[in-house]
């Protein structure tokens, strides 16, 4: 149900494609994120658009939005939930109470440098918070399931998590995206009570350990 577009992060040229964490490679990726916002409008008529961003995608995302009509921001474990993130982007500015789509935002429990401040100024906006038990930055992607079905284990992880609890993370982030995206991109109205209520389906209750919501003017 959903038109799907993956935009990489990309340096300014093939000798060096690496994305620094500086405002000014962060703004390169907005305007990429921009392009291919701009290209499925475009292309596909697409009335509603959302942004899903991991790590320091978020902070892209949340400098795209300054010239795009989004619908629903994700935020997969991302910088903008920390003290690093809050600072670039105060240093762009940045005006969070100009935000006014609803956020998503998906973090590990226990997180250092842990830093909700940008979000928490975000008061036009509805915030949902969830919080990740046993987690680590990389089970946002589909690295977990990939250990789980090849039976490979990752050596930075042993001794903290099963490749099990790992992949339980990514698949639950994953039915929490298409839900909330579901929920204000296709107005479900059942998905939306479930989210502004917390309660979620019991496989997600096995890895999230903790709710936040924050509503419009709060």
């Amino acid at each position: 149900g959903y038109v799907v577009a993956t935009v990489p992060q990309m340096g300014t040229s093939v000798a060096d494609h690496r994305l620094a964490f500086t405002m000014t490679d962060m703004l390169l990726h907005a305007e990429d994120l921009l392009f291919a916002s701009r290209y499925l409008q475009s292309k596909y008529g697409s009335e509603k658009i959302g942004l899903i961003g991991h790590s320091s995608g978020s902070i892209a995302e949340a400098l795209a939005v300054d010239s795009f009509q989004y619908n629903a921001l994700v935020s997969l474990d991302g910088a903008i939930s920390t003290t690093d993130g809050n600072e670039l982007l105060n240093e762009e500015a940045f005006s969070a109470d100009k935000v006014t789509l609803p956020v998503l935002n998906l973090y590990v429990d226990g997180k250092r440098k842990l830093n909700l401040e940008l979000l928490d100024r975000m008061s036009n906006a509805e915030r949902f918070h969830f919080a990740f038990d046993k987690a680590l930055h990389f089970d946002f992607q589909n690295w977990p399931l990939y250990a789980l079905l090849t039976g490979k284990s990752d050596p930075r992880i042993e001794g903290y998590r099963s490749s099990k609890q790992g992949a339980a993370v990514f698949l639950a982030a994953t039915r929490m995206t298409l839900q909330f995206l579901d929920a204000f991109l296709k107005e479900d109205k059942h998905k939306l009570v479930a989210f502004r209520q917390g309660s979620m389906s019991p496989e997600t209750g096995k890895v999230v350990v903790k709710f936040h919501y924050e509503g419009i003017g709060e």
